[in-house]
């Protein structure tokens, strides 16, 4: 797992941009010897030294290693008919392998959506896990659920919950959008989807990106448990140099001001995600077995259709601003637009009495 460390740049308040510690730095640290050499302390070797075999492959090998969708896929309902094949779509992620989406947005295929609100609508999903075939590193069971915008990529990494087997879940659903301003308001947010030949599309995307580049400039190798692949070299995390440079970069980001600019996005949609669960039940001792080790039952549903907004708004627009300046002007030195028309006029016509007066 990651956790999150922000960036302070006084010894009163935190600020800046917050960091990302790698599923590296959970798994091993360094010590400093009395000769002055570094070690690396593994907490888990079993599980580095797969790490490093998975980092290695390529993304076709790494689905060749991973539950094949189809078996992990049992049903799909949505709105009580049968999932489409063609709103069911694969991905590989570095960190959870095989993973599947559904009701993606696509450019010649728009998403689908509820008609109704309650338990007996929306999407109903029966997994199997297959837990026999999980790695010897693993240590819990369950699959990772992400709700996320259909015109988005999921990011499984830093959003979702965790669903365990043998469970029937009940996941409720209520919208809240936030619309933010660009710079050089406040917040400065930033449009990661604008720029759709790049590879960051979300703020820690951008994060990854930054703290890779600083490993690369500092390390000469990156980190590959941070998921943001790159044509830069991989840094050896069996070797004590390469592995404590990461953690020292890391630790000297997180000790001065971040030089990652990586703003909040723009738009944010948040499902706001209510979980309840009921556990299985048999009297016949395999069949429990199997629901309690390998199968999980999931509902998504709205529980409204009401979606809270928050849009932020400029304090002055153009116009307005125009509008409160001339307001001003006319209410404390007495004259508006029309009156200094006025006043010039005057100044014109007794100017040109004056000059009359000395010709004559």
């Amino acid at each position: 797992m990651e956790g999150k460390l922000e960036v302070r740049t006084d010894g009163n308040t935190c600020t800046g941009t917050p960091l990302i510690f790698s599923e590296r730095r959970g798994l091993q640290y360094c010590k400093n010897l009395e000769n002055g050499a570094l070690k690396l302390d593994e907490k888990n070797e079993l599980a580095m030294q797969f790490l490093m075999k998975y980092y290695e492959m390529n993304e076709t090998e790494r689905f060749k290693v991973g539950i094949e969708p189809s078996e992990f896929l049992k049903e799909c309902l949505f709105d009580g008919r049968q999932c489409s094949e063609n709103r069911v779509s694969y991905f590989v992620n570095f960190r959870f392998g095989n993973c599947i989406t559904f009701n993606k947005a696509f450019p010649n295929l728009l998403p689908l959506h509820v008609t109704e609100t309650g338990i007996n609508s929306g999407l109903a999903l029966t997994l199997y896990l297959m837990t026999v075939g999980y790695q010897s590193t693993v240590h819990t069971f369950g699959a990772k659920i992400v709700i996320h915008d259909p015109n988005q990529s999921p990011n499984p990494e830093e959003e979702g919950f965790f669903i365990s087997p043998g469970h029937d879940t009940l996941i409720s659903l209520k919208q809240t959008l936030f619309r933010r301003l660009p710079h050089p308001y406040p917040d400065g947010c930033k449009d990661y989807d604008a720029d759709i030949s790049s590879k960051i599309r979300t703020k820690n995307d951008c994060i990854r990106a930054c703290i890779q580049m600083e490993s690369y400039e500092k390390c000469d190798c990156i980190d590959p448990s941070l998921g943001i692949t790159s044509n830069f070299r991989p840094c050896n995390l069996s070797n004590a140099k390469e592995s404590c440079c990461l953690n020292e970069v890391l630790d000297a980001m997180a000790q001065s001001a971040s030089p990652c600019d990586c703003p909040l996005p723009c738009v944010s949609l948040y499902y706001n995600e209510q979980i309840s669960r009921s556990r299985f039940v048999s009297r016949d001792r395999l069949t429990r077995l199997f629901l309690q080790n390998d199968q999980v039952m999931i509902k998504v549903f709205y529980s409204s259709k009401e979606r809270l907004v928050y849009q932020q708004m400029p304090k002055w627009k153009g116009s307005e601003l125009l509008s409160h300046i001339g307001n001003e002007l006319s209410l404390w030195l007495g004259i508006s637009v029309l009156t200094a028309f006025e006043l010039l006029e005057k100044l014109i016509l007794f100017t040109k009495n004056v000059c009359l007066l000395n010709r004559k």
